[in-house]
């Protein structure tokens, strides 16, 4: 009876370990399809809507905007700000107080600002497992490896035909949550190098406070 018994367990064992290899393969293979996707791509208009939600899952914020990426570079422009990075430098604009914050940001920094940026860095930072389908959507879900940062779990939504996240979900340590939906989806547009970099001609009247 002990053998049947001690069989049973390391069979449970033995699938329970088999399907967490398999979903952990199929994530790792999906993700690397996107990111190929998206190096092959040559310039990304991406329109979003956020919402921010509290630690009660109450709708604290909204905005939207456009973000262009092009390889290591992006610009995003929203209702409250506009951000514009070379891949070295960054200029964040807040219109409210016409200020241009230059800076030098850490990894952390651009992935906050830019979370398509996770994508490239998933490997070496998060565990990826498979969640199944919603929506016509595969779900992929991203623990971080290293549990004291600020970031839970992020969950993706990608769209298989195309090869983008159609939904980021990031859910912070604090129970607060920030949810991107992409509505619209432009790749091939080759931009200039100029399109990541602040031209002060656009905005004569504003400070620019170096914190470099």
């Amino acid at each position: 009876m002990k053998k049947y018994i001690f069989s049973f367990i390391f069979s449970v064992f033995f699938w329970v370990y088999v399907s967490a290899v398999f979903s952990q393969s199929k994530a790792a293979e999906l993700l690397d399809r996107v990111v190929a996707k998206y190096d092959a791509s040559k310039g990304i208009s991406a329109r979003f809507s956020i919402e921010n939600k509290n630690a009660q899952n109450q709708v604290s914020g909204r905005t939207s905007g456009t973000l262009k990426m092009q390889g290591q570079c992006f610009t995003l422009k929203s209702q409250d700000m506009m951000i514009w990075y070379d891949g070295k430098n960054q200029w964040a604009f807040m219109p409210s107080s016409n200020e241009v914050n230059l800076s030098i940001p850490s990894r952390d920094e651009i992935q906050e600002v830019n979370p398509y940026m996770i994508l490239k860095s998933y490997k070496k930072e998060f565990k990826s497992l498979y969640k199944g389908k919603s929506n016509g959507w595969e779900r992929v879900e991203l623990t971080p490896l290293q549990k004291d940062g600020d970031i839970k779990n992020i969950l993706l939504e990608i769209d298989v035909t195309r090869l983008y996240p159609v939904s980021i979900v990031i859910f912070n340590s604090n129970k607060t949550s920030l949810n991107i939906h992409v509505t619209e989806y432009q790749t091939g547009l080759n931009f200039k190098n100029s399109e990541f970099v602040f031209d002060k001609r656009q905005f004569p009247e504003a400070e620019i406070i170096d914190l470099r």
